[in-house]
């Protein structure tokens, strides 16, 4: 009797023990959370689930919630073109000042605000161009990159999220083989996460025939990776430095409209032939020197052209290493500048307070706010954080429309007929913050003009949210959605 006795206090005092060591443990990484300094909705997020989920939260928070430590790393070559562009900020600065700069019209000059500010927090120095074309859908998209590419003679440069060697994948690369065999470099970065499935097969077979194929922020096991919550989402091409292309589309079957194994799947590319192909090549650099600690700067992977009075445009990048999120920041101020009309397309509609409050304030003034989001999303999550935000924008005045006809996947944004954007950067909380992004702006009218064709033309395929049918969704659905709303930080 004794002997059961003393078994069991010993197993009560190891149980105390072991929930005190708990509770100590909350509240460190709840300290933690706190003097972090980040935003409070973030923060209050992150301890409701520390402590609302026993065991699980913390290994969530350790894995998921940490402050990307901050990592700029730059060869002594990246950092004297890094310098140059510096120098061409500072021109531009000083010269937009005088609203004289390349005697901007009227419409541009509106927006020289927008531009002062990418110079200032991505010294995201403008450029003229000689074509830029807006391709729409993967067909397109895919049949002007292959051509592309078959007509490299220096060097190709890809950065995806996601790589699949399905059938544009093998198309995509048996054409990197060929090119790669006939003395052409080829570099290409993929993220480790999106591209988790990829086949060692594929990539050492590709490997041998000369393609440079590495991997962003390499992750073997994704759930227990402190590096699985910072991913590149960039999607960028640079052919001989006179050809760029970004936008959202990433290499595979199921970004190919017409798909017969996947849904239809409306996005949006860009193409650009000019100057600002050389903002798109320093963020490869700069990424390929992070993941490689190669330095491959030379001048040969630049191409400067003459500038025509045509197509200005800036490059904006983003992610959790930079000194400022330019692209929330641009997108808040791009909103917030408005003056007749902001129509935007976005697969994930999750904002942050600031973008949803610069939303609501400019349909308020009597500004044409449309949104157009996906009726279904691929997460059932992103899907319920979304409709918590619905209601009060529909209040607000902002007209919400329901892509049907299948996904919607192109990240666009128009204002006033003149500035617009295309790029990788989703309104949601990890594009804003989390995610290393880039997007091509313009400002230019005939760019935004085939934005709102375009647009316009995705609305016929789109339902209009009607707030008095909205507010008669089942409760359950309400429900969930306010729940969900709670986490989107986190996601």
């Amino acid at each position: 009797m004794w002997h059961v006795f003393s078994l069991t206090d010993f197993m009560n005092n190891i149980g105390n023990f072991f929930n005190a060591a708990y509770v100590l443990t909350i509240v460190v990484v709840v300290l933690l959370v706190v003097f972090e300094n980040r935003s409070p909705l973030k923060s209050v997020s992150w301890i409701l689930v520390i402590t609302l989920i026993p065991v699980a939260g913390v290994v969530l928070y350790f894995f998921f919630g940490q402050k990307y430590q901050k990592q700029i790393l730059y060869s002594r070559k990246v950092a004297k073109y890094q310098r140059r562009i510096n120098t061409i900020s500072r021109t531009q600065l000083k010269e937009l000042s005088s609203v004289d700069m390349m005697k901007l019209d009227s419409k541009v000059a509106s927006k020289k605000d927008i531009m002062t500010l990418l110079l200032n927090n991505d010294k995201a120095f403008l450029t003229h161009n000689t074509n830029v074309k807006i391709l729409n859908n993967g067909s397109e998209t895919f049949d002007d990159l292959k051509k592309t590419l078959q007509n490299a003679r220096h060097h190709i440069h890809l950065e995806f999220y996601i790589l699949k060697f399905d059938g544009i994948g093998n198309e995509i690369f048996e054409i990197l083989k060929v090119k790669a065999k006939q003395g052409v470099e080829v570099r290409v970065i993929y993220d480790s996460v999106g591209s988790y499935h990829m086949p060692r097969c594929k990539k050492r077979e590709y490997r041998k025939s000369g393609i440079d194929l590495k991997s962003f922020q390499k992750v073997i096991f994704p759930l227990l990776s402190s590096k699985v919550n910072y991913r590149n989402h960039r999607k960028i091409v640079v052919v001989d430095g006179k050809i760029g292309y970004t936008g959202g589309l990433n290499i595979s079957d199921k970004y190919v409209e017409n798909s017969p194994s996947h849904t239809y799947w409306r996005d949006t590319f860009v193409k650009i032939e000019g100057n600002a192909a050389n903002a798109l090549q320093a963020i490869f650099m700069n990424d390929w020197y992070y993941v490689t600690k190669e330095s491959i700067y030379n001048d040969v992977y630049f191409h400067e052209e003459k500038e025509r009075k045509s197509n200005l445009t800036q490059i904006i990048s983003s992610g959790p290493d930079s000194n400022w999120h330019a692209i929330s920041q641009f997108y808040f101020s791009a909103i917030a500048s408005s003056t007749d009309h902001v129509y935007i397309a976005s697969p994930y509609f999750i904002p942050n307070d600031e973008i949803s409050f610069a939303l609501k304030a400019a349909a308020l003034r009597g500004i044409d706010v449309k949104i157009l989001i996906p009726k279904y999303s691929d997460t059932f999550i992103s899907r319920w954080s979304t409709e918590s935000y619905l209601t009060e924008m529909m209040k607000a005045g902002v007209e919400i429309y329901h892509y049907t006809k299948g996904f919607l996947h192109s990240k666009i944004l128009i204002s006033d007929g003149i500035l617009s954007s295309i790029g990788s950067a989703n309104l949601d909380y990890r594009s804003l913050g989390t995610n290393f992004e880039v997007n091509a702006v313009f400002y230019d009218e005939k760019i935004a003009e085939k934005l709102i064709r375009q647009f316009v033309s995705d609305l016929r395929d789109a339902h209009l949210l009607r707030p008095q049918q909205w507010k008669k969704r089942p409760v359950h659905k309400k429900i969930a959605s306010s729940f969900a709303r709670l986490f989107a930080p986190l996601m």
